[in-house]
């Protein structure tokens, strides 16, 4: 949860970039936030997809680990 709660946090902070692409600036990449179109850099459009991936994969393991979690309660209680 507490990825996904970063994810969120850059992903409005990335509201505040520009409208329109300004290759003097590097705001070249389009992100579409929900319709709402702005551009990012590269070192910026890099860092939202690291973001996501590692709120991904902690949440995956979290999953996990509650399964197993579960697996072992239940098998204690059936002996």
């Amino acid at each position: 949860m507490l990825g996904w709660f970063w994810a969120i946090v850059i992903w409005f902070e990335y509201w505040d970039l520009p409208h329109s692409p300004n290759p003097a600036t590097g705001n070249i990449y389009p992100l579409n936030i929900h319709g709402y179109v702005v551009y990012q850099t590269l070192k910026e459009q890099l860092r939202l997809e690291r973001w996501q991936f590692w709120s991904m994969a902690v949440l995956c393991c979290g999953i996990a680990l509650g399964a197993v979690h579960k697996w072992i309660t239940e098998r204690r209680k059936g002996k």
